[in-house]
């Protein structure tokens, strides 16, 4: 049986992307956003989303892809996966 070969998308571990914005820097200007209109703020929201997304994507660009990702990981905020469900800690005992 000879072995055949498979086509690898180019861009297989990209972010996923709206536009021209990556998922994880859209994330936060969308959460900025919902809260300025809960609060009745939605100006000073749109106003606050400029200089918020210039920081992430220059933020971004220093480092490799993912790395947002990574740190809301390592803060606590997202989980990896079931194995590792706690960024908090530091250790694992198995």
């Amino acid at each position: 049986m000879a072995l055949q070969e498979v086509s690898i998308p180019r861009y297989v571990d990209a972010q996923p992307m709206l536009f021209f914005w990556e998922l994880d820097e859209l994330a936060p200007l969308v959460l900025l956003l919902a809260v300025g209109i809960m609060v009745h703020y939605l100006t000073y929201a749109l106003l606050a989303c400029i200089p918020i997304s210039k920081f992430i994507a220059k933020w971004k660009d220093g480092r490799l892809d993912g790395a947002l990702s990574h740190f809301a990981f390592r803060q606590g905020v997202v989980s990896l996966h079931k194995r590792f469900p706690n960024g908090l800690q530091r250790e694992w005992v198995a």
